[in-house]
């Protein structure tokens, strides 16, 4: 029995995206319609038990991509989509993905409880015109463009597979193409009425890194790679220091780090500016002249405090 496809051009289709999948070792499978046959395959076997039903593009398909632990049922449609999608879009930053149509960034909660609520409500989904444009807003989870170009790249290893369980991304999307400036704004606009709505605190949750050295069993590695941890630092003043600059890893864009170096560096200058006054007026005190002071000797103390004064001016503008 012929496989019968419609519309009839879904065929060239479906078999370049076998193609595709079977270059970049993707298992894909169209419930109960054997397609397409394989050698050694006994096509009249085959034609008796294949379906009457027409392959659509809702047609259930089941893949399974490199290092996956678990298959995706999606219809055929979602597939060819986020296929084409990935074929022609970019990853950056190791949290964004930008397609024709399309564009992935990746979020993350301190509160996972909360989180996980907004699987019981029924939308989430928000739309909004752009220059002329339509484009709309979700929270979705599982296959994604993300995960497809990451196999296309090879970027996944035992440990980090093209989609991970804790992969959630907000989806952006235009029929009409999506513009690269608009993206940002329109995500820190949704995160805003997520929160304000119901009260879910989300980040941009940037994904761990491929790293090829996983792949790699510890007893195969003729050379192994020796680290030597520097000494620790500990003492007065240290332990802000490092709440200061620890407090970065939480930041996961470039305005956030700027921020947070910054605050190391004004810490770092004014511990350094009240040394400096200290070990200054302490000479000063210590000198015999400190025992019958006179109207210069107070003079010379003040001008000390007055430098003092103007470096911080100085710093403070700098920073600024």
């Amino acid at each position: 029995m012929e496989v019968i496809f419609e519309p009839p051009n879904l065929k060239q289709e479906l078999d370049a995206l076998f193609k595709f999948c079977k270059e970049y070792e993707i298992e894909i499978e169209l419930d109960h319609y054997y397609y397409p046959v394989e050698e050694g395959d006994d096509e009249e076997e085959l034609d008796n038990n294949r379906p009457v039903k027409p392959i659509n593009y809702n047609t259930s398909v089941k893949l399974w991509l490199p290092r996956a632990t678990y298959d995706y049922d999606c219809n055929l449609n979602y597939i060819l989509e986020i296929v084409n999608e990935a074929k022609n879009g970019e990853i950056m930053g190791n949290f964004k993905f930008i397609g024709l149509n399309t564009a992935l960034i990746r979020i993350d909660t301190d509160n996972w409880g909360l989180f996980n609520r907004i699987y019981e409500i029924s939308n989430l989904k928000s739309s909004i015109s752009v220059s002329q444009k339509i484009y709309t807003l979700e929270i979705i989870h599982g296959l994604t463009s993300f995960g497809i170009l990451l196999t296309i790249e090879g970027k996944f290893s035992k440990y980090v597979p093209p989609v991970d369980s804790d992969d959630v991304f907000i989806l952006i999307s235009c029929p009409d193409g999506i513009e690269n400036e608009v993206i940002d704004k329109l995500f820190n606009s949704y995160v805003f009425e997520l929160r304000s709505t119901l009260g879910l605190e989300l980040h941009i949750g940037v994904r761990p890194d491929y790293d090829p050295w996983e792949e790699v069993e510890p007893e195969n590695l003729e050379n192994p790679i020796e680290v030597k941890l520097r000494p620790l630092i500990y003492g007065k003043g240290i332990n802000e220091l490092l709440e200061i600059y620890n407090s970065s890893s939480n930041s996961h864009t470039p305005e956030n780090l700027i921020l947070a170096y910054t605050r190391v560096i004004e810490y770092v200058s004014q511990t350094v500016i009240r040394k400096d006054l200290i070990e200054k007026t302490v000479n000063k005190l210590s000198s015999p002249r400190a025992l019958t002071p006179d109207a210069n000797y107070i003079l010379e103390l003040g001008k000390i405090y007055e430098e003092h004064r103007n470096t911080n001016q100085k710093d403070f503008l700098l920073l600024d």
